[in-house]
């Protein structure tokens, strides 16, 4: 069995806690009506982020799939007009930060080791004179 990426362990984290976040946004500050906007938003894209597939599953897409939803998260308090109220936004910014970074090292990393099996292939067929 294939153990899930970095990425994908941090997506899923950040899932379960951006779905946390949300509730506890309603619950406790329920007459903020933009809060209302920022916790539908999180909720959303914590769904988004929560695994309906195998792990193993187009990795790639699944990556850009995290990267375009962190983009989403760090500019949605300005587009959906919640970027008064510091809380939200700043827990926002953060969970985009967190998700981003591994997201786009994973998919730099990618790349790397074809360019080290192509290499590889180079160094075994080496003449013995």
């Amino acid at each position: 069995m294939e153990h899930p990426a970095f990425n994908d362990c941090m997506a899923q984290l950040l899932a379960t806690s951006m779905l946390a976040t949300s509730a506890v946004f309603v619950l406790l500050f329920p007459d903020m009506e933009k809060l209302v906007v920022s916790s539908a938003n999180f909720a959303l894209c914590g769904l988004a982020l929560l695994p309906g597939r195998p792990p193993s599953s187009n990795a790639e897409a699944r990556r850009w799939e995290q990267v375009a939803i962190a983009t989403w998260l760090a500019i949605s308090p300005w587009l959906l007009g919640f970027e008064h109220v510091a809380m939200s936004l700043w827990i926002t910014v953060a969970c985009a930060v967190l998700l981003f970074l591994p997201a786009a090292w994973m998919a730099s990393r990618q790349e790397q080791p074809q360019r080290a099996a192509i290499g590889a292939r180079r160094t075994q067929w080496r003449r013995p004179f």
